[in-house]
């Protein structure tokens, strides 16, 4: 993995050519909303794939992260650009793996309320080593109140 700054005149297809990969991976790797204006001193994450899989009709993000020896966690994590979700469509090109794979795990935590955003929550899900939910609110009368996390909970637990 390289973190090329950007510096000025440059634009996505010059660094994609830079680094010989496509441009449509340095937009997913990256989620850039407006690929065209890239800012100077922006940093932009440049990962080399290895392996792919091109996704074929009838084929799901189980079925393929289990044909792969990979779990579903992993293969979110490998494609940022599916946000923890299921969509995909067929010639879809996944990465499976790539070249500079880490070696070292580490850990990583957040917390959250209920009210998070599902889209925000599902693509930061296949992230984290744990989440804690805050589950209480205060009430004007300083007392406790419990808040509903059903929805919070069942998303954490489709992304283990």
């Amino acid at each position: 993995m390289t973190i090329h700054i950007v510096t000025s005149g440059e634009s996505l297809y010059s660094i994609a050519q830079k680094y010989h990969v496509p441009m449509s991976q340095l937009i997913g790797d990256n989620q850039l909303p407006d690929p065209s204006h890239l800012v100077v001193g922006q940093t932009i994450v440049v990962r080399y794939p290895e392996t792919y899989y091109t996704v074929k009709q009838g084929d799901t993000i189980q079925s393929i992260a289990t044909a792969n020896g990979l779990s579903v966690r992993e293969l979110w994590q490998k494609n940022p650009s599916l946000n923890g979700g299921t969509a995909i469509y067929v010639d879809q090109q996944l990465v499976l793996k790539y070249k500079d794979s880490p070696t070292d795990e580490i850990k990583t935590y957040g917390y959250a309320t209920p009210s998070i955003d599902n889209t925000l929550l599902r693509s930061t899900l296949p992230y984290l080593t744990a989440l804690a939910p805050i589950t209480h609110g205060v009430v004007p009368s300083d007392s406790l109140h419990d808040l509903d996390d059903d929805t919070m909970i069942q998303e954490c637990i489709r992304a283990e």
